[in-house]
């Protein structure tokens, strides 16, 4: 699923990005996975969403989205998916990304799928930096992989890294 050769590329082109990025080292990757197949998982996805958000309350900073870190059970192609993160080679390109030794959260606690439907939103916010069950572990990457099909930027939602002493600096 995970096109590791594009991975590698952007490492071969892109030379030290991830870490001369700001605020925070951070590297996008187009077309990282192979789109025809992670097409295939948007409607066991949407039927998943549109069951989920029948009952979905509003939380603090999000609203009307389902989050799921057993994706695998979604769809074959996001189980693939999870079978490539957690794979020694995505392990060893993490470690050639970031110069760290990495590994990901098998359980993919606090993450995993997550999805929203029409009026969702997800506001600033900062994730875990420990994680609450393994208190050893320490969050020092996340990944995100959009699947926002004919997305555009009208619709709003863009990424947005932002330091916490730099407030409204982009």
């Amino acid at each position: 699923m995970i096109d590791f050769s594009r991975l590698h590329a952007a490492l071969t082109n892109g030379g030290n990005a991830f870490a001369s990025a700001n605020p925070y080292p951070h590297i996008a990757i187009d077309d990282a996975c192979d789109a025809v197949r992670l097409r295939q998982a948007l409607a066991p996805i949407a039927q998943r969403l549109e069951r989920e958000m029948q009952g979905s309350g509003d939380l603090i900073f999000a609203r009307n989205k389902f989050v799921d870190s057993d994706f695998q059970t979604i769809a074959a192609e996001l189980a693939e998916l999870r079978e490539d993160l957690l794979s020694p080679e995505f392990g060893a390109w993490l470690r050639e990304l970031t110069g760290e030794a990495l590994f990901l959260d098998p359980a993919f606690y606090g993450g995993g799928l997550h999805a929203g439907g029409e009026g969702s939103f997800l506001d600033m916010h900062t994730d875990f930096s420990y994680h609450p069950r393994q208190q050893s572990w320490r969050r020092r990457l996340n990944i995100l992989l959009y699947l926002n099909l004919d997305w555009q930027e009208s619709y709003g939602g863009q990424l947005q890294l932002q330091h916490v002493d730099r407030e409204g600096e982009e």
